[in-house]
């Protein structure tokens, strides 16, 4: 049997009974500690073939620690051969880096703010807000439009989408600041999309709702605002096991 790593944590970390992990049938979650750290791991098969249900089960096996204090996530799929080499390739050659970050992730979660709005919405907001974009829009429906034109109108609202969208990440990093303690940017789904992630105190998690719901009520109906959390802290640490001959390093 080979192990998936989940995530590192501190020696001693309370494991919730029935936490199991990625395969069929699902291993027990455990630690395997080096001192003062520990991997969180669990059992499958030499010859495990990941679906995409495992994914949400990584992250439903890190998100059940997150009770008894931090947890660094480690890559998903990430796979040793044993025990002794999750210590020998994630542990032992770190163990006073991961204490550091762990106590700096101490008390913090990540969540992400995923905000949207209409697209039908935002591109008629534009065209009333540029005569020129306008213009060109209007040729596009007379017989002189050309397909140079149509190009160039798609390539314009495009760039003018995301700028706005880039404008409204601006706008609610400003209004979440004094309730997070760090920002991170994330992919952008498309071009009406905006994608975030914040570092927040376990504390004040009440008050950063709060200051999200302002920030759903003041952009109005046409966009939509969720929040995704608490999550370990994915877009603030990077945890990467040492490559050698005995591990097998998976999906991105």
């Amino acid at each position: 049997m080979a192990l998936v790593v989940y995530g590192v944590a501190r020696s001693g970390h309370p494991v919730p009974p029935g936490v199991t992990g990625i395969g069929e049938p699902p291993g027990e979650v455990r630690l395997v500690g080096t001192g003062p750290v520990a991997a969180v791991v669990s059992s499958v098969p030499d010859d495990l073939v990941l679906r995409d249900q495992d994914a949400v089960t990584y992250l439903e096996a890190l998100t059940a620690l997150l009770p008894g204090g931090p947890v660094l996530p480690v890559r998903f799929a990430t796979l040793v051969t044993d025990e002794d080499a999750a210590r020998r390739e994630l542990l032992d050659t770190a163990v006073d880096d991961l204490v550091e970050l762990l106590g700096e992730m101490d008390g913090l979660v990540e969540i992400r703010l995923e905000t949207a709005v209409n697209e039908e919405v935002e591109i008629a907001r534009l065209l009333d807000a540029s005569p020129d974009l306008r213009r060109l829009a209007q040729r596009m429906t007379g017989p002189a439009a050309e397909p140079a034109d149509r190009i160039q109108l798609g390539e314009e609202i495009s760039l003018r989408l995301a700028e706005r969208r880039d404008e409204l990440g601006d706008d609610i990093r400003a209004q979440l600041e004094n309730v997070t303690v760090a920002y991170a940017p994330c992919r952008p789904g498309d071009y009406t999309a905006l994608r975030q992630a914040y570092l927040v105190r376990v504390s004040g998690l009440a008050r950063f709702d709060a200051a999200v719901r302002a920030v759903r009520a003041g952009l109005g109906p046409e966009y939509t605002v969720r929040s995704v959390g608490p999550l370990p802290p994915f877009d603030f640490t990077d945890v990467r096991p040492r490559p050698a001959d005995t591990g097998q390093w998976g999906w991105d």
